[in-house]
């Protein structure tokens, strides 16, 4: 059984090139593996950040033979969605069981399904000496409704009834379960953000409400590092 925590993962800006010596200059959000290839999940806004001068792209994942520290892996290869669509997909050699699998086009309304998030908030080194240890956080609650986009031109975004902590942009939104837990979404940002194409999703400036974007009936995004398929002919279905 794979564990979320070792798939979930914080984006962060880096400095220095020198072996075993990077260091973390900020976390960006969060990002996470869909299958054993080392494809990545994330929100663009969050690969799309201006970087500090000579910082870099990196992911800090935690390693199987030390489940309590990480690396940092460079991140070279991604691509993001057009928007209105929040969404970008990378490539890193990393080699993990997935934990989630995409939930059915056909599945149950959530607005009474209790859901959740899991992201990375912080990174820690102690010392200059010793591996980096992620930190993460869960946030659990409800849909409290969808709000839709133009038509042939974005996805349905998901209000949620929790907030979501700009660290946690990219974090998967899901239903628990043993064996592969029900994905549903990635996480973007809260109520108040400005969304082009989503009419009244920004029409409030309260921010109790978190946003994510639906992905179970996205087939219209068909990125170059999936060989032109769409997310649901490539991951598998709960």
């Amino acid at each position: 059984m794979a564990s979320i925590q070792d798939v979930v993962v914080a984006v962060a800006s880096y400095g220095s090139d020198r072996p075993g010596s990077a260091q973390v200059v900020d976390v960006l959000g969060t990002g996470f593996f869909v299958d054993e290839s080392g494809l990545l999940l994330t929100s663009r806004s969050v690969v799309a950040t201006p970087l500090a001068p000579g910082a870099r792209l990196g992911l800090v994942v935690r390693m199987a033979q030390s489940p309590s520290q990480a690396s940092l892996i460079p991140l070279t290869t991604f691509e993001t969605a057009d928007a209105p669509l929040d969404l970008a997909i990378a490539r890193v050699p990393v080699e993990l069981r997935p934990a989630f699998a995409l939930a059915r086009v056909e599945a149950a309304p959530l607005l009474w399904e209790r859901i959740a998030s899991y992201g990375c908030v912080a990174v820690e080194q102690p010392r200059s000496d010793r591996p980096l240890v992620p930190v993460h956080h869960a946030l659990t609650g409800n849909v409290l409704r969808e709000v839709i986009g133009h038509a042939d031109q974005a996805p349905a975004l998901l209000e949620l009834s929790f907030r979501v902590p700009s660290r946690l942009r990219g974090a998967p939104l899901f239903a628990y379960e043993r064996s592969r837990s029900r994905l549903y979404g990635v996480c973007i940002g809260n109520r108040s953000l400005a969304v082009d194409g989503y009419p009244g999703a920004s029409e409030t400036a309260l921010d109790t409400c978190g946003v994510a974007v639906d992905l179970r009936a996205l087939g219209s995004w068909r990125p170059r590092l999936l060989g032109g398929r769409s997310l649901r002919e490539v991951f598998p279905e709960s």
